[in-house]
């Protein structure tokens, strides 16, 4: 009884080093992934300070001002074209199609338009 009580002890006893062992193993693994996502981090944070990011930075922003600046050149012709709408009053409603002739002197020469309106 004894000696089953001994041999179990040793048994215990070198799972014991084995254990350390895997342990040892594990922590060896642990210590080299983080070295590993350090080594990323310190990549990123050097890529970002990267002068080519400030070139897209740079061209970016001059794309935005190009859009901005094109968009406002827009809204101008569409104000310019608004300003030479012309809107008729005092014209009589009727059910149906409507045709009314306009005689209208533009530049010196005369132009007839005819406005169809569904009303």
């Amino acid at each position: 009884m004894i000696e089953e009580l001994r041999t179990e002890i040793v048994a215990m006893r070198n799972e014991f080093v084995n254990f350390g062992t895997k342990f040892d193993r594990l922590y060896l693994a642990v210590s080299d992934l983080s070295k590993r996502v350090d080594g990323i981090e310190n990549r990123v944070a050097n890529l970002e300070k990267d002068e080519c990011m400030e070139k897209y930075k740079d061209e970016n922003k001059k794309l935005s001002d190009t859009l901005e600046r094109l968009k406002f050149e827009l809204n101008d012709r569409d104000q310019e074209q608004l300003l030479t709408d012309v809107e008729i009053s005092c014209i009589p409603e009727h059910k149906g199609l409507c045709q009314y002739k306009l005689n209208c002197d533009f530049c010196s020469r005369s132009t007839q338009h005819t406005i169809h309106l569904n009303l």
